[in-house]
């Protein structure tokens, strides 16, 4: 007789079709796994068919479908049991991940069932891994290759074709380790949707609500029987272009995935929590939230009149090691975002040293540097700026010199027409920043990678300044996109979120876009990778988006 162990709450829905699955049946173990999408909640359960069961998992599956039939955010995955061990022991990331006590929901009652195998060497199945996934990688790269080389006989039939074989590919490499076996088609319609409890980003590349992206997928799908079996597929050099761009977001994407499973096995570990750990700001700090030793540092470097905090976030840190049961160690990291009041109006000495204090690996902190004079704040403040405004109010005067005792004279604010006034700012910032990025689309089109990169560093640039102004009513006198990002940080997480700096490559694709003004406009052989230039691209549109909502909701705050 099987027993039910559940080691977590579940719905009675659930419930219902765990009983209903081990009715119909022959069951070893059901494990659950939940993926948040968006404001989706999508449950899976992985279910392991017991060695005892007569029936192959293909006569299984439609029997089993018609009991998910009506639940769309319910879904299932068959595997036998006796071919765990196998599949871990080949570099199967997925049942490692999954098939853990936590998410244990049935297992049968009295059964002597054993899914990790005792000589299960984690350090050989890791590298299985690699070496399986490099496979595809070279593969995939190959029929990159092809779509190149056809793209310039103008062959652009078999291009499509060879792209469609890439992406392919590429989903059915990645479905491996997420879902713990890749889907048999040619469908890329099809593997976007299976992804789409499991991946975000892989089941959004063609989004199903724009009318082009679903022509692009239409165009793609077609090619790979029209080109085998038929003679009339027509594909015009601008959507093989458009293509060619969503296969290195898939690519991109994939191997996003890829090394994030990599990482669950790094020895030891190190997680980095962002933005949930945030403590944001505004907030009352006392005369002290600033360390000492960061502001002895800044006034021997910089003539200091004034220091205001106006901002404070701490990161926080867990390392462990996942294979010898060692507990977690917590760290944590504090950032500041100050404000310096100098005699001095050479606000370049602020930059340089807010870049020796960032990346001096001694300080137990970040921080961010707005440097202004004492005639700039006063005029500020007479000007009505609401970011100054603030600062005195909110914000904390965490030093000052010894004769100036008395914090500035705060005129009195005046609030006429403020809402109007930024509204006007931002839908200019905004109509700007839209407009270089659709400018980069054009030129992409064009294969102008150098002219892309340089128009998406500006529209990003435009979008930043107005929020900033739109947050904090502050107009940067620096614009790097370093230094508007940080400020940006101040009061939302959206802009780290879309262009992360954390690791290596999250820096890489970072600098590509922030030094590519510079770039355009001093080297001349200047060689781009067209997917690094695709993901920026992506990125910049889903700035686009997301800034307007956001900046919609500030708005009506003021």
């Amino acid at each position: 007789m099987k027993k039910q162990e559940n080691n977590q709450p579940e719905s009675g829905s659930l419930d219902r079709i765990v009983d209903q699955i081990i009715a119909l049946v022959d069951v070893e173990r059901i494990y659950v796994q939940k993926h948040e999408k968006e404001e989706t909640c999508h449950t899976v359960l992985t279910i392991l068919i017991a060695n005892t069961c007569t029936k192959s998992p293909a006569e299984l599956l439609p029997l089993v479908s018609i009991l998910f039939t009506e639940q769309h955010t319910l879904h299932f995955t068959l595997h036998p049991a006796h071919q765990i061990k196998d599949a871990l022991s080949k570099g199967n990331l997925y049942f490692y991940n999954i098939c853990t006590e936590d998410n244990l929901l049935y297992r049968t009652a009295g059964s002597d069932y054993e899914l990790l195998p005792t000589s299960l060497n984690q350090k050989e199945m890791l590298e299985n891994a690699r070496k399986q996934y490099d496979s595809e990688e070279e593969k995939i790269k190959a029929f990159v290759s092809g779509a190149d080389f056809y793209l310039e006989k103008e062959n652009y039939a078999q291009s499509a074709f060879m792209l469609h074989q890439a992406i392919e590919l590429n989903y059915r490499a990645i479905e491996h380790f997420i879902t713990g076996r890749s889907k048999i088609t040619h469908s890329i319609k099809a593997h976007q949707k299976y992804l789409e409890p499991y991946c975000i980003e892989l089941s959004n590349i063609f989004l199903v609500d724009r009318e082009r992206d679903i022509e692009l997928l239409r165009l793609l799908d077609d090619a790979y029987l029209a080109v085998r079996y038929e003679n009339d597929y027509q594909i015009n050099k601008l959507d093989l272009t458009a293509l060619r761009v969503k296969a290195s977001e898939v690519k991109l994407a994939a191997l996003k995935t890829y090394q994030q499973l990599q990482l669950n096995f790094q020895q030891p570990q190190t997680l980095i929590k962002l933005p949930e750990t945030i403590e944001q700001t505004y907030q009352k700090f006392d005369d002290s939230c600033v360390p000492l030793c960061l502001i002895e540092q800044i006034c021997v470097n910089i003539d200091v009149e004034r220091i205001f905090c106006f901002g404070k976030r701490t990161y926080q840190a867990s390392r462990y090691n996942p294979f010898n049961n060692i507990s977690a160690e917590q760290t944590e990291k504090n950032h500041y975002d100050l404000v310096v009041i100098s005699s001095d109006e050479r606000v370049e000495k602020a930059s340089n040293l807010q870049d020796k204090l960032n990346n001096s690996s001694s300080n137990g902190y970040t921080v961010l540097l707005l440097m202004h004079t004492d005639q700039s704040l006063q005029k500020f403040l007479n000007s009505n700026s609401r970011f100054f405004h603030n600062l005195l109010q909110l914000g904390v005067q965490v030093y000052h010199k010894e004769r100036l005792t008395a914090k500035p004279v705060l005129p009195e604010s005046d609030p006429s027409n403020t809402t109007w006034n930024y509204q006007m700012h931002w839908h200019q910032r905004y109509y700007r920043g839209k407009a270089f990025i659709e400018a980069a689309g054009s030129a992409w089109d064009e294969g102008e990678e150098t002219v892309v990169l340089s128009l998406l560093n500006q529209g990003v640039e435009q979008l930043c300044i107005g929020l900033i102004d739109a947050f904090l009513g502050y107009r940067p006198n620096q614009h790097s996109l370093s230094h508007l990002f940080d400020l940006c940080f101040n009061f939302t997480p959206l802009i780290e979120t879309i262009f992360p700096r954390h690791t290596s490559e999250d820096l890489r694709i970072f600098r590509l876009l922030a030094k590519s003004v510079n770039n355009g406009r001093h080297l001349v052989n200047l060689s781009i990778d067209p997917t690094d230039t695709g993901l920026l691209y992506r990125k910049c549109k889903i700035l686009i988006e997301e800034s307007e909502s956001l900046v919609a909701e500030q708005l009506d705050k003021l």
